[in-house]
This record gives C-alpha cells, structure tokens and sequence, in this order.
C-alpha cells in the first residue's frame, strides 16, 4: 500500500510540473527599460515602446515597426522621447514626441 505522504508528494510533483507548462506557454509580459517622468513610465514590451501612468492604467504604445525598439529616455522637460531602434536595419537614435508622434 502506498504511504499517504508518497501519494501527497507526487500530487504535489504533478502540480509543479502541470504549472510550469502552462507557464511556458503562456509567459509574462516582460517590461524592460524603463524611464519615469511625472507620473508617465516609458518602457519596452515586445521590443516597442510603450507609456503608461505610473500608478497603473492603459498602456499607450508609441513605435510599431519591424526593428526593435530599446532604451526610452524622457527629455528634461518630459516632452520628446529619444530611444534606440533598429527600424533601419542600424542601431540608430531616434528622438519623437512623448506622445508618439513625429518620430
């Protein structure tokens, strides 16, 4: 007969190894990079740029490009963005609007 803690320990094994594969096909975002100014955090997810309010809220995404974006840097002032993107297929600065625009 099988001891009450071997069927307990290989539930809780069956469990561990059922989360972890779940977790593998379903990960995270991950958020990378990122820049504050004001209550505005700029970041990086799936290798664009993205703001959001620092105290939670909707994310507003900024580049949408075949490159990868990195690096968001807010301006003093909180009114341009510069970031690095390979758009281009170079490694280059790019300045925009805070807001997204005229990049």
């Amino acid at each position: 007969m099988i001891h009450r803690k071997t069927v307990s320990l290989l539930f809780v094994c069956t469990l561990i190894m059922v989360t972890s594969a779940v977790a593998a096909d379903n990960p995270r975002p991950l958020l990378r990079f990122p820049d504050i100014h004001g209550d505005t955090v700029a970041f990086v997810h799936a290798e664009d740029i993205w703001t959001a309010p620092a105290v939670g809220g909707p994310a507003l995404r900024l580049t949408d490009d075949e490159g990868e974006d990195r690096h968001p840097r807010f301006s003093p002032d909180g009114s341009m963005l510069a970031f690095t993107s390979e758009a281009g297929g170079n490694a280059d600065v790019w300045v925009m609007h805070s807001d997204g625009s005229n990049p």
